[in-house]
């Protein structure tokens, strides 16, 4: 794929700022490689708001934004598995043009780059957050921008390919926000399910918010197991 020679430069630059500071480092590290710093604690917060629903008397509107969350954030996860698979796109840090650049305790992955798996799934899920409680909202979307600005700092991601798996993530919103009807539709469904089968629900979700907290690597492996199983 081919890149603008201005966002090249700038991830040279950034990449020669790597290894200048202990503790920026291994912050940048914690940000890409802990769970607890990308997809758990949007997860966490609309997990909880799902559970607490009718605590306040706007049980509805609550599951409709949670509902709204997940959907777009898989949809738009799937879609950036797509184009990642047909857009050839290796990351900096495989690319030769920054070899030797970025700093040696970082490692390398074989996962194309454009768009971003991480701003295309977090994106709508911080936007659900944002439309529960603007508070959280803004802390949940600072940590999601020190995140992706962390993965552009390991050589992870361009910047354009950040820009555009937000840009994926928020259309992926649009869309979803426009069929009202199928989210309420989709909620009638559940509340039906709950009714008849209490703990196999429970457990669906339970295992739904798991593997996007997890943000599908479980899964993701298995893929990429049976795909190199098959293709041997």
């Amino acid at each position: 794929m081919p890149r603008l020679s201005l966002e090249i430069e700038l991830v040279r630059w950034i990449a020669s700022l790597g290894g200048r500071s202990w503790w920026v480092d291994h912050v940048a590290l914690a940000l890409v490689t802990s769970p607890l710093f990308r997809a758990v604690p949007s997860v966490s917060i609309l997990s909880g708001y799902w559970a607490a629903a009718d605590s306040h008397g706007r049980g509805p509107e609550t599951r409709r934004q949670v509902l709204a969350g997940f959907l777009s954030s898989v949809a738009a996860l799937t879609l950036s598995r797509l184009i990642q698979d047909l857009v050839q796109s290796p990351r900096p840090i495989n690319d030769p043009t920054f070899a030797g650049l970025f700093h040696e305790s970082y490692t390398s992955l074989d996962f194309h780059s454009f768009p971003s798996d991480h701003a295309a799934m977090l994106v709508p899920l911080v936007c659900a957050i944002g439309a529960l409680q603007p508070l959280a909202g803004a802390a949940t979307g600072l940590l999601l921008a020190f995140g992706l600005l962390a993965r552009i700092w390991r050589g992870l991601h361009y910047p354009s390919d950040v820009l555009a798996g937000a840009l994926l993530g928020l259309a992926m919103v649009w869309i979803v926000r426009l069929r009202a009807d199928a989210l309420d539709r989709g909620l009638d469904l559940l509340d039906r399910a709950r009714s008849r089968r209490p703990l196999t629900v429970a457990t669906i979700l339970f295992l739904i918010a798991f593997l996007c907290a997890s943000m599908f690597e479980s899964v993701r492996d298995l893929v990429e197991h049976v795909r190199h199983a098959l293709w041997r």
